[in-house]
Formats: structure tokens, C-alpha cells, sequence
């Protein structure tokens, strides 16, 4: 007689819920850094200076971010150039394709401002310490305002800043940013360490380029007003231009405007670059 063996069930095997994937945290790119061009801006100066004082914008932009975006805007209106003049849209193509040299022009004179020619000896060492201090301190400012939005609004005010004073005052600002939020850490990318020389530079700084009672702005030499001034009508100029160029846009993109030509101060995308053939 035969018998039979059962064989042992083997233990249902229980599913495990997924992981909770690790949320991506996507930080913005900066803008690269542009020469500027004094050629650009002789060329354009004429017409900067023709604009009537009151109607006058202040630089308060990226200019950098603004040039990237102008050259992107620019192209995309220049390739379109046959759909757009179809619509019976008068474009004055030679102010269109001059958008970039607008913008050297007012990056060259907004070096200008911040070239302080009473900044000198002890105090230009400071200031060549501190500015990477402001650089890394931002740059990590930004990363945290992608994770935590309520802290966009401080950002954004501080990297307004321009010129030597503001830079300094930047440093102390990002410094009572890194201590308020508890965001500096040992190891981290920006430290106590960092957040204590930062605090010593600023102050020091502050007193020296920055006279007790001073008004903001007020340490800047007679040339530095001047540039700024320029520099100023310049960017009153792009803007100008630029407004041009997005009606040409839009009297061929209408709504969908903004999917070809970007504002000014538009968040920078690299571009992608084109996938390897086998």
C-alpha cells in the first residue's frame, strides 16, 4: 500500500505596503553670470538718455536672469518672424534683434554702481571675504524656500539687495534668517561657523562703509550715482523693448504667449540638451 506524503503549505507570503517615496526637492537654477558689454552700452546710450525723468523705472530685477530670458524671447519672436508679419503686425525688427545688446548694456552699467572706487585696502579684503559668505548663505536660502514656502517672501527681499552696503546688509539679514529658522548645522552646507564669521564681517562692514545716522545708498561716490542713474535708463530701455517684442509674440501666440516668450524676471530653465544618437 502506497502512502501518500503531504507536503507542508508554505506561509502565504504577506505584500508589503511600498516605500513612501522620498519627495524630489528640485532646486532653481541661477542664472549664469554675464560680462555686459560698454560697447552695447555707448551704443544705446542715446537712447536711454532721450527717456524723460519721470517716466524713469529703477533697476529692480536680476539682470543677469533678465539678459538669459530677453535672448530667449528675442529668438523665439525671430524664428517666428513669418506667422507673426502674416498677421499684419508691424515689428520694428532691428530694435528686436538689439534685445540682447540692451541688456549687456544694463548688466555693465549695474557693475558700475557696484564698483566702488572708495572701497579699498582692509575693507576690500572684508568685502572679498564676505561675498562668497552672502553667495553660499543664498544660494542655500533659496534651497530651503523651494522646501518650505513661507520663507520665499524673506528671500526674495533679500536678494533684492544691490551695491556694497546692500551685499553687507544681506549678510547680516541672511545671517538672522539662518539663526531664526535653525536651518545652520554642523556638517550641513552652511554652518554655526560660517554664521559666526558672517555676523562678525557685516558688522564690521556696516560700521565702516555705512556712517551711523547714514541714509541706505548714501556711501555711494558721485560716479556710482551716476552709473546708477544710467543704469537705470538702460533698464527702463530693455523693458521697453522687451514690451515690443511680447505684443509682436502675441499677435501670433495671443494667450499662449508665455509657453514661447518668457517675462523678464521668468524662473531660469537651461536649455535641455539634445539626447546622445546610438
Amino acid at each position: 500500500m502506497t502512502v501518500e506524503t503531504k507536503r507542508a503549505k508554505k506561509p502565504t507570503a504577506v505584500a508589503r505596503a511600498p516605500k513612501a517615496a522620498t519627495p524630489r526637492v528640485e532646486v532653481e537654477a541661477e542664472a549664469p553670470a554675464v560680462a555686459g558689454s560698454e560697447a552695447s552700452l555707448e551704443k544705446h546710450r542715446a537712447a536711454a538718455e532721450a527717456i524723460a525723468d519721470g517716466e524713469v523705472i529703477p533697476l529692480r530685477a536680476d539682470a543677469h536672469l533678465a539678459y538669459h530670458n530677453a535672448i530667449a524671447g528675442r529668438d523665439a519672436v525671430i524664428a517666428a518672424k513669418a506667422p507673426i508679419e502674416a498677421t499684419g503686425f508691424r515689428v520694428e525688427w532691428e530694435l528686436v534683434r538689439a534685445i540682447g545688446e540692451v541688456a549687456e548694456a544694463v548688466i555693465f552699467a549695474d557693475g558700475r554702481v557696484d564698483a566702488d572706487p572708495e572701497v579699498k585696502g582692509e575693507v576690500l579684503s572684508m568685502l572679498r571675504e564676505a561675498r562668497p559668505l552672502r553667495t553660499l548663505m543664498l544660494s542655500e536660502a533659496r534651497t530651503q524656500a523651494l522646501k518650505n514656502k513661507a520663507l520665499l517672501p524673506e528671500v526674495r527681499r533679500i536678494e533684492k539687495g544691490r551695491g556694497a552696503v546692500d551685499a553687507v546688509q544681506d549678510v547680516i539679514d541672511l545671517v538672522t534668517f539662518f539663526t531664526r529658522n535653525k536651518l545652520a548645522r554642523a556638517g550641513g552646507a552652511v554652518t554655526p561657523a560660517d554664521l559666526k564669521r558672517a555676523a562678525e564681517l557685516g558688522a564690521e562692514l556696516l560700521r565702516r562703509l555705512k556712517p551711523k545716522g547714514a541714509k541706505r545708498g548714501s556711501a555711494r561716490s558721485a560716479e556710482q550715482q551716476k552709473a546708477a542713474a544710467l543704469r537705470d535708463r538702460l533698464w527702463t530701455l530693455l523693458v521697453r523693448r522687451y514690451e515690443h517684442l511680447e505684443r509682436a509674440g502675441g499677435a501670433a501666440w495671443g494667450r499662449l504667449l508665455g509657453e514661447h516668450v518668457p517675462s523678464l524676471q521668468a524662473r531660469y530653465a537651461p536649455a535641455k540638451r539634445a539626447p546622445k544618437t546610438p
